[in-house]
This record gives structure tokens, C-alpha cells and sequence, in this order.
């Protein structure tokens, strides 16, 4: 009898699994799929797996001969996730209900099968089970905020604190995005995650977005209790990871870490960046007829200047009034923008201002959105706010490796520079069979 077995059963996404198949026939050829779906949407993986004559499969030990990735790669089936065959080209796997897991169905066939042959006809099973992948575990708080005019979700362990104070920005993405919060609080920061634009009362287009709103939710979080008082973090990916560069040159002390993955350190036309105490600054110009498609598949590469103009020197933030300390993480293989070609002119420009307050993080393979760990990579995405495909570039191998290692350095960063939470971080021995819980708050 051929049994597949998952351990653990219930986990947090950055945390590795293992797979293992037994019982099968001597030198059997196999196919192990895993599937998840979210918000009605269906996502797929498989890996194609020969045993050596002892019955026995295991993800962390065994090569994938081919399917959706290759290699010996323990997460492979997770990171390599993309839209069923009937999804919209571009659908990305995002979770939007934090406080729920993600869950992943992993399944056992006989002989080696494409991810299309599994909706052409019905392939005998041999083996199933399922793992609950969460966010957000057990000692974590979900809190809406809705203070003056900051809107988010504030995730936190529970209790007093004080935890390290985080302020998370995406990109153009309409809608709320919680899961790296949420993620970060059950390694023990208090984090925001942090809405700016296409959210209950905020405006409907970016560019009426300015950098007061961002200096009142650096206020707000820094001015809470349950806050390390001495400063808190920011974390951002494109878009968001263009504003946190700009966050720290404007609010001085308060701010003492800034990752910024992606991130273009100019004021870009129409970016909230140049927008401050009711005055623009200079902006770069950008390219439209420099904007290719691909398949249908916008490449904003060339769209926007992958170097700074030299009659628009004054484009450029001003890094050097900052305060704090920089991780630069980007992408080889961006295909949305420069992000490692941003990293490396940040670097430079600070290091010609006396300044070494930085780490650069550039990853070969990498794309644009380089997430937590054993996230799938996100190639081609639907952007909604335009309605339009955008190619994000990408190799998975490659990208895998990014998401792991940078996931790392972020943490180890953070606890650097703001701090260690109280209660250090939650061990990873108790987040087996967790079930989180969303609490009520007077903030």
C-alpha cells in the first residue's frame, strides 16, 4: 500500500516540509501534484520521481526528473506553484484571509504527468493528504487600524511588549496585502501593514497620494507602548520599496532600518516620493514609447530611466539626511524595473557621501517580487489598478534561492537595527497544529 506522508501537518510558510512517499514497487516512475486554491482560484505544481528500487520517495533526498521544477529542491513543489489551466494568465497566489491557513493538497500518481493531463482526464491516485501552511500562528494579533488617516492591519504577538515597531509597503497592487505582516509578527514584530491607495476611504489613484500620510503612520506606530520607543523599520518591495527609501530621509530618528527590494531611489512622476508639506520636488522623466509587450505581457524595464539623467541630479532622494541602516535587496532578472541596477547606484551614491551605512543584496535568477520563503515565483502578474498583464521576470531556481536567503537577512537585519521583541521570537517547536487567533482591540 502506497502511503504519502507530510511533516508537519500544520506550519508557518518559512518553514521547510518534508515529503515522503512509501510503499511503492521496486524502480516505480512517479508523479507527486500539489494544489492549493485561494479565493476560488487554483494553483498547481508536480514533480516527476524515479525510486532506487527501495519503495521509498523523499522530497529532501530524491531529484525531480522533470514536471514543474527539477533537482533536489525539499520546497519545490511549493515554490513552484503556478494557475491551473483555466485560470486568467497572470493570477497570482496571494492570501488574502491571514488568520486561515493555506492549504496544500499533495497527491501521488502512478507514471510521470504534466500539470494539463491532470484536467484532461481522471488519473487514479494512489496517495493523498494535505498540509495547513499559516501566516499568521497562535500568539499573533490581527488589528484594523483606522486612526486619523491612516488606514492598515496592525499585526502583533499578543501582550504589552514592547516589540520592534515595522511599517510594510507594497506596490501597485488595489487591494490589501497582509500576509508579510502578518508573517513578521509571528517572528515577533509588531508590524503595519500599511494601505495607501484603493482602500476604503484613501484615494483611488497614487498620485494623490504625499508623503504626509506616510510621516503620520511613522507617528502613529512610533508613539505606541506596545512599540520598542528607540525606533522602528520599514520593509518595502517596488513601489512600496521606493517610498521607504524616501521614508527614511524624512523622518530622522524615528526611522533605524529600511529594506527596500526593488526599489528605485529617484522621484519617479506621478509617485508619491516628490510630494511633501505641500510642495513637489523634480522628478525623472519617463519613457512610454520605450514600453514593450511580450505576448500580451507589458515590460516596464525601459519605461522608466535605469539610470539617472544628468541634467536630473536633483531627482535624486537625498539618502545621505538618513539616519538609519539599508538593506538593498534586488533582482537580476527584474523585468518590471532596474532593481539591481537601483541597488547598486543607492550604494554608490551613499558611499559618495561618506556613507556605509548599507548592505546590498543582489540575487542571480531573481525577479521582481522576491517574497518570503517558499513563495511561488510570480513571473507574470495581473495588475489590476491598470488592468493590464506586467512581465516581473524571473528564473525559479534562482528566485527560490533569493526568497530563502533574503527572508534571513531581512530577519536578522530587522533585529539588528530596531530590535528583539520581548519574547524574542515564538519558538518554532510550538507552531505545529497552531490555530491563530484574531483579537478585538481598543487601539
Amino acid at each position: 500500500m502506497v502511503t504519502l506522508t507530510v511533516y508537519p501537518k500544520s506550519t508557518l510558510v518559512d518553514e521547510k516540509i518534508s515529503i515522503e512517499v512509501v510503499g511503492l514497487q521496486p524502480n516505480s516512475l512517479i508523479t507527486l501534484r500539489a494544489s492549493a486554491t485561494e479565493c476560488g482560484k487554483t494553483y498547481d505544481s508536480c514533480a516527476h520521481f524515479q525510486d532506487d528500487g527501495s519503495g521509498y520517495v523523499h522530497t529532501n533526498i530524491n531529484s525531480s526528473l522533470g514536471g514543474t521544477y527539477s533537482g533536489v529542491q525539499s520546497m519545490g513543489l511549493f515554490t513552484s506553484m503556478q494557475p491551473a489551466p483555466k485560470e486568467k494568465r497572470g493570477t497570482r497566489l496571494l492570501k488574502k484571509d491571514v488568520t486561515t491557513p493555506l492549504i496544500t493538497v499533495l497527491r501521488v500518481y502512478n507514471g510521470f504527468h504534466t500539470i494539463k493531463d491532470f484536467y484532461k482526464s481522471s488519473l487514479k491516485v494512489l496517495a493523498t493528504t494535505s498540509v495547513d501552511r499559516w501566516y499568521m500562528n497562535e500568539d499573533v494579533e490581527r488589528i484594523p487600524v483606522e486612526r486619523g488617516n491612516i488606514r492598515g492591519i496592525l499585526f502583533k504577538p499578543k501582550g504589552p511588549g514592547p516589540f520592534p515597531g515595522i511599517i510594510d509597503l507594497f506596490g501597485g497592487i488595489a487591494r490589501p496585502v497582509e500576509f508579510r505582516s502578518a508573517l513578521l509578527a509571528s517572528h515577533g514584530f509588531a508590524s503595519l501593514a500599511l494601505q495607501y491607495f484603493v482602500y476604503k476611504d484613501l484615494p483611488l489613484s497614487i498620485s494623490k497620494v504625499t508623503m504626509d500620510y506616510f510621516e503620520e503612520a511613522v507617528d502613529w506606530l512610533h508613539e505606541q507602548r506596545f512599540v520598542i520607543s528607540a525606533g522602528i523599520g520599514l520593509v518595502g518591495v517596488c513601489t512600496g520599496g521606493e517610498i521607504v527609501l524616501k521614508m527614511s530621509t524624512l523622518f530622522g530618528q524615528k526611522i533605524k532600518a529600511c529594506v527596500s527590494i526593488n526599489g528605485c531611489p529617484y522621484h519617479i512622476p506621478s509617485h508619491p516620493t516628490n510630494k511633501y508639506k505641500e510642495q513637489e520636488g523634480p522628478t525623472v522623466p519617463v519613457y512610454p514609447k520605450k514600453l514593450e509587450y511580450v505576448d500580451d505581457a507589458a515590460i516596464f524595464l525601459n519605461y522608466f530611466p535605469t539610470s539617472l539623467p544628468e541634467e536630473c541630479k536633483d531627482a535624486m532622494m537625498k539618502l545621505e539626511n538618513a539616519e538609519c541602516e539599508y538593506l538593498l535587496i534586488s533582482g537580476d532578472e527584474d523585468k518590471c524595473w532596474s532593481g539591481s541596477a537601483y541597488a547598486k547606484q543607492t550604494a554608490d551614491y551613499l558611499r559618495s557621501k561618506g556613507k556605509n551605512n548599507w548592505t546590498v543584496a543582489s540575487y542571480p535568477g531573481a525577479g521582481h517580487l522576491i517574497e518570503p520563503p517558499y513563495s511561488p515565483m510570480c513571473s507574470l502578474v495581473y495588475m489590476d489598478y491598470i488592468d493590464d498583464l506586467s512581465l516581473y521576470g524571473g528564473q525559479h531556481d534562482g528566485h527560490a534561492k533569493a526568497q530563502e536567503d533574503s527572508w534571513r537577512k531581512i530577519l536578522e537585519f530587522l533585529n539588528k537595527h530596531v530590535g528583539k521583541s520581548v519574547i524574542c521570537e515564538i519558538k518554532r517547536s510550538t507552531r505545529t497544529n497552531i490555530l491563530p487567533l484574531a483579537l478585538k482591540s481598543n487601539l
